[in-house]
């Protein structure tokens, strides 16, 4: 019998130690110890509670179906990722209702059609099921990674909701910032894994706060801007000049790596101001030097390269992190231009007409 064997595989994937196990069993962990050692096995009335711990059939526990369902998992992931890459928001959330049905229990699936519809409606009812999804990994998920994805879902659901109340309070749910295992990692490591924990830090950091930094430009600049829209035009292209300088500030030998994503944005933010100024020549300018950039973002012959930059010299350059996550930069493109009425007054034209199919076609490319 492989039950041993596959309980403290699924543990140890999700960060469990024996002890946690034990406590979610009402067992000792002496008894979840004797399991994985082969020496004694669960009783069967503990099978499907195990089973429901781990967010598995008890098919899997016992190891009947790991081939079949490894490999439909797999295939599932892929898809996934590979619809993220493009931007394909309602693929995201078509793949993994088809993957839910299939695998009914797996909480990954789960957190990823929440995150899903949270990407692509503001309707009630999606919005209600995101939040029964959330509820429903909360309830029964162990492992943490997955359970904080849909705390910080659930955060962002109800506020979009307009439910502020409970939108802070899941929020708060999380740990504050300097409790992050990033952060404890800084301190755990030594030697050159120390540097590298330090630079990536830093790196995420940058990214993160070049993000705050053009949110002030107002509602345009995605979920995290501003509340309010109180800036001027004037404002609003100074902090996207700005922002652009900062980060070409710390890379001023050009090799921008994942940071040419950031600049991209910047870029199609800045088109977006010239398109509602009515200054579409200009609009577009910004959206080709978007594209440029997002072509220094998804070339290939970046990978295995380093930084050269001082701040950032161990680190790779086909390290993504989070700007990674959610699409390519082709995907980004298409999705504001598209998102955007700013480029009504141009977006039959023969120039915009071909700029779109362009940058279609390069999404797509991205993952064939």
């Amino acid at each position: 019998m492989k039950i041993g064997t596959k309980i403290r595989e699924l543990r140890r994937k999700r960060g469990m130690t024996q002890e946690q196990l034990s406590e979610y069993l009402n067992v000792s962990y002496q008894a979840v110890s004797k399991w994985e050692n082969g020496t004694a096995y669960p009783d069967i009335t503990l099978v499907p509670v195990i089973a429901s711990v781990f967010g598995v059939s008890t098919d899997c526990l016992f190891g009947l179906n790991d081939n079949v369902e490894n490999e439909r998992t797999k295939e599932f992931r892929e898809e996934y990722r590979s619809l993220c890459m493009k931007g394909d928001n309602r693929g995201r959330v078509q793949i993994m209702r088809e993957a839910l049905a299939e695998f009914p229990n797996n909480y990954e699936f789960m957190d990823c059609l929440a995150r899903s519809i949270f990407r692509t409606t503001d309707d009630k009812s999606s919005i209600d099921e995101a939040v029964s999804l959330c509820k429903k990994i909360l309830n029964g998920c162990s492992d943490e990674m997955i359970r904080c994805s849909a705390i910080q879902t659930l955060s962002r659901l109800y506020s979009c909701a307009g439910e502020r109340e409970l939108a802070v309070k899941f929020a708060q749910m999380l740990p504050p910032i300097r409790y992050s295992r990033e952060y404890a990692l800084e301190c755990a490591l030594c030697g050159e894994e120390r540097n590298y924990q330090i630079q990536l830090n830093a790196f995420e950091l940058l990214l993160d706060v070049s993000s705050k930094l053009l949110a002030r430009a107002g509602t345009g600049a995605g979920r995290r801007a501003f509340y309010e829209e109180d800036i001027s035009a004037e404002d609003e292209l100074y902090i996207y000049e700005k922002t652009e300088l900062i980060l070409k500030s710390l890379f001023d030998d050009g090799n921008y790596g994942v940071v040419s994503g950031k600049l991209a944005q910047v870029c199609r933010f800045r088109a977006r101001y010239y398109a509602n100024s009515g200054e579409y020549g200009k609009a577009m300018e910004q959206l080709y030097m978007s594209e440029k950039y997002a072509d220094m973002f998804e070339n290939n012959k970046n990978i295995g390269k380093k930084y050269t930059t001082p701040f950032f010299d161990r680190l790779s350059i086909e390290f993504y992190g989070t700007r990674h996550g959610d699409s390519s930069e082709y995907g980004r493109i298409l999705r504001k231009i598209r998102q955007w009425n700013c480029f009504d007054p141009i977006r039959n034209t023969d120039e915009f007409i071909l700029f779109e199919k362009r940058i279609e076609e390069k999404a797509e490319s991205v993952r064939a």
